[in-house]
């Protein structure tokens, strides 16, 4: 652990997904991951006791959003999907393993740097 790298909130990393593709993300830290996971809580009152509800799906999508920068790949067809808010959506909310892959790297830096290594050298 290097804590110089959490010091550059800034910093992309391309990490792979699979074969066909690659995504730059960003860092995500444990507080402003708290604060996407707020936001997909909603509390309603029963029996005058609060209860709190995450949707998780919507929690998925608000860390899509926030950790992915941008990506090569992902198609329409045959034709490039742009990344977009809008795409970015539909692939957090539909496909699984891209969803749970985001979840699990965007907030380990010291995976994201491994990963962008490991890509970087199968690139060379």
């Amino acid at each position: 652990m290097n804590l110089n790298d959490l010091k550059n909130n800034d910093r992309l990393f391309w990490v792979d997904f699979d074969a066909t593709v690659s995504v730059q993300l960003r860092h995500v830290t444990k507080e402003r991951l708290r604060q996407l996971m707020k936001q997909a809580t909603t509390t309603r009152f029963v029996n005058h006791k609060p209860v709190e509800e995450f949707d998780s799906t919507l929690g998925d999508v608000l860390l899509g959003k926030e950790a992915i920068n941008d990506w090569r790949g992902p198609k329409y067809g045959e034709e490039p999907a742009p990344c977009t808010p809008e795409n970015i959506e539909i692939a957090m909310r539909g496909h699984n393993a891209f969803s749970d892959f985001i979840n699990a790297v965007c907030g380990d830096i010291d995976n994201l740097i491994r990963l962008e290594k490991e890509a970087s050298a199968k690139n060379c």
